[in-house]
C-alpha cells in the first residue's frame, strides 16, 4: 500500500501507520517513546525501525 504514494509526501512511521509530512508540526519523545503530532491533533506512536528516516527528515 505505501509504494502507492509519493515519497516526497508521504512517510511510514509504523508498521499501520502513514503521514503525511507537510501536516506534521512536532515531534517529540516521552518516556523512551517517539511520537509525531499532526496539524489538527492527532498524536501517533512512531515505530522504533522508522526512527532513524523520521530524524533524517526532521533536521
Amino acid at each position: 500500500m505505501a509504494e502507492k504514494f509519493n515519497p516526497q509526501k508521504f512517510i511510514r512511521i509504523h508498521r499501520s501507520t502513514i503521514a503525511h509530512l507537510h501536516h506534521v508540526c512536532e515531534v517529540y519523545r516521552d518516556i523512551g517513546k517517539t511520537f509525531i503530532v499532526m496539524n489538527n491533533g492527532p498524536e501517533f506512536n512512531v515505530g522504533r525501525s522508522f526512527l532513524p528516516l523520521i530524524k533524517k527528515l526532521m533536521v
